[in-house]
């Protein structure tokens, strides 16, 4: 699932679902990371690729989780990718939390 933050960006306090049972394609590896974040341990950094939803635009702060697992990511950045692969994805770059 995928969880936000507020309009100005700040965490929510109470959670709220955005979307649950989201297919995505999981990376972990830093490779399109821009720079390595200062104090980040690599191994902890995961790029998730999603379909694009008119329901809602990931955003830094909101928070990836497993549905099978429960660990869970905080999104640094989204983008969505130029060319023909990137025409229906959102790219999440996330780190562990």
């Amino acid at each position: 699932s995928v969880q936000a933050v507020d309009v100005a960006g700040a965490p929510q306090h109470a959670r709220t679902t955005l979307a649950t049972s989201v297919p995505a394609v999981v990376r972990r590896s830093s490779g399109r990371w821009p720079v390595v974040p200062s104090g980040s341990d690599p191994s902890q950094r995961t790029t998730f690729l999603v379909d694009r939803s008119e329901n809602w635009t990931p955003r830094k702060g909101d928070v990836v989780s497993d549905d099978s697992t429960s660990e869970e990511w905080t999104v640094e950045e989204s983008r969505r990718p130029g060319g023909s692969y990137g025409l229906g994805h959102w790219e999440l770059l996330s780190v562990r939390t």
